[in-house]
């Protein structure tokens, strides 16, 4: 009687000791775990930790182009020259800022940086540096190289980690046809398709003469079907979108330059804008606008468009 009532004690005893080993080993499984997280970056960690980008460099295909934003960005300098027009691409420069904060590295291993020509680092497809001074001041850079077979991954070099490694090609991919001059908005006119109120063009070129009455266009010159709204609206977006092929900075028409076409924009407020084609002694056909301090090469399209020869 007395061993079997010692005996019931010693069993939950046991019971315990085993239920509080068992505890220490999870507690320290997960504290070995914790401590592996906590000194190795997770793969989805992204690549580029930048804060809000306000300055960025971008090298491509044998181009310069850097930029800067205040309230909107600007561009500041090209191939190395400042320019006179600083009108930027918004668009693509918001868009390439976003893949490349989507970078993850889709390879564990270090690869070696002795072998960087290889992977294509020796001539760059593409070169980005970028600068913020908020939250924190700071700047990092990016080259990338070669494509891998698949071509959705490319090698990529990022100099301030030394890290060589393989990553999305989608910031590649977005510059696929594009040079450092399509982050310049290449537009002859600072007007957008909703600010135009009337057109109207005089010179050698197609008579026109459009206003907007309302929700409708109203075509005086040439007569035409104003039915047709769809058609206007596509007629004038085509025309006002059109990029200027070059851009010269500071240029100015010569004094003996031959006008062809100017074509006058009028909009809200008194808003009123021109630009005019003109032939220069070489024969080149080229834009002026009144409020640009710039000369543009305009696309064969926008010419056709406004039947100039």
């Amino acid at each position: 009687m007395p061993a079997s009532f010692n005996s019931e004690p010693r069993r939950h005893l046991r019971a315990r000791t085993r239920t509080l080993l068992f505890l220490a080993l999870f507690v320290l499984a997960g504290l070995a775990f914790l401590y592996r997280d906590l000194t190795r970056a997770p793969k989805d960690a992204p690549i580029l930790k930048f804060g809000a980008v306000n300055r960025l460099a971008i090298s491509l295909a044998g181009h310069q182009v850097e930029l800067r934003k205040s309230e909107r960005w600007q561009v500041t300098t090209f191939d190395g020259s400042a320019v006179t027009d600083a009108r930027a691409n918004e668009g693509l420069v918001r868009h390439l800022i976003d893949l490349l904060n989507g970078l993850r590295e889709q390879r564990s291993e270090k690869m070696n940086l002795k072998q960087a020509s290889q992977y294509g680092m020796a001539t760059p497809a593409l070169g980005i540096s970028l600068g913020w001074d908020a939250p924190t001041p700071g700047e990092d850079a990016v080259l990338f190289g070669n494509k891998d077979l698949s071509g959705s991954f490319v090698y990529a070099f990022f100099p301030k980690k030394l890290l060589l490694t393989l990553t999305s090609a989608n910031p590649l991919l977005l510059m696929d046809g594009k040079t450092a001059l399509d982050f310049r908005d290449r537009r002859v006119t600072t007007f957008g398709v909703d600010d135009v109120y009337e057109l109207r063009t005089a010179g050698t070129c197609k008579p026109i003469w459009l206003v907007r009455d309302g929700d409708r266009w109203v075509w005086h010159t040439p007569k035409a079907n104003v039915e047709n709204q769809d058609g206007i609206d596509a007629w004038l977006e085509d025309l006002i979108g059109q990029k200027a092929d070059s851009i010269h900075d500071g240029a100015t028409a010569p004094a003996n330059s031959r006008n062809l076409c100017t074509v006058t924009l009028r909009g809200l407020y008194g808003k009123i804008e021109k630009f005019a084609f003109f032939r220069d002694s070489t024969g080149r056909i080229l834009v002026k606008n009144d409020v640009l301090k710039a000369l543009y090469l305009p696309s064969a399209r926008m010419k056709k468009i406004l039947s100039i020869k």
